[in-house]
């Protein structure tokens, strides 16, 4: 989701302020320029001063926490061969507390990662109801929990998936499905697909990749007993 702070104004000197039907929230704001050094001045200020202030982490701009900036454009529109429009665009991330911060934070600047997306139904309320069950043998229960917690995982991970393979065409990604922990994995995701996937109702978390150390055994080595002298004679 993106908080739009949106300026436009013609060169004659006459604003005009434009609605379009976007899902994300727009704020819109003009200001009468009366020529192309005027509105180059005031855009570069703009610029700067908003770049300022969107930099600064956990912002509040009308009640809704914001993340640091994400993007800040300056664009010119060309008409009959003439710069007829000048307007800024200010994007800002508004904060999600499915999202993981520091995976946020590695999303700036059109970066993509690996993601681990966590559904809100458990796997362990599927186990559970297993519990008392009745099975022909070992290999019957292994079979049945195998069923049971897949079609858990096609099931709840359906609406990702969906927006996966409709995502895949605009940038490239790949993804694998854990049926016993009821994730998905999802390498090459950028910060626009996070934030959709944040957007479905029943995902419950979306992490970045981890890694980890691993630390030498504190555990001394066995040590091998000595070979016991024999006498001579």
């Amino acid at each position: 989701m993106y908080i739009l702070m949106y300026l436009q104004g013609k060169l004659t000197g006459r604003t005009e302020r434009q609605t379009q039907k976007l899902k994300a929230l727009r704020i819109e704001a003009t200001h009468p320029w009366v020529n192309e050094s005027q509105a180059i001045s005031y855009l570069r200020l703009l610029y700067y001063m908003c770049k300022q202030i969107l930099g600064k982490m956990q912002l509040n701009i009308l009640g809704m926490k914001l993340s640091h900036k994400i993007d800040i454009e300056v664009k010119t529109e060309i008409f009959n061969n003439r710069p007829e429009f000048y307007f800024i665009v200010l994007t800002a991330t508004m904060a999600s507390p499915k999202i993981e911060q520091p995976l946020l934070e590695s999303l700036t600047d059109g970066q993509t990662t690996k993601v681990m997306v966590s559904m809100t139904d458990k796997t362990e309320e599927v186990l559970r109801g297993l519990e008392n069950r009745e099975y022909a043998d070992r290999a019957d229960r292994l079979n049945t929990i195998n069923r049971e917690l897949t079609a858990l995982a096609e099931r709840s991970q359906q609406p990702v998936i969906e927006l996966l393979e409709k995502e895949k065409e605009r940038i490239p990604i790949t993804w694998k499905t854990m049926w016993i922990s009821n994730q998905v994995i999802i390498d090459g995701a950028d910060l626009q697909l996070v934030q959709k996937i944040a957007g479905i109702q029943n995902v419950a978390k979306i992490e970045g990749e981890k890694f980890m150390q691993l630390h030498k055994s504190l555990v001394r080595p066995v040590e091998q007993p000595k070979p016991v002298d024999q006498d001579t004679k």
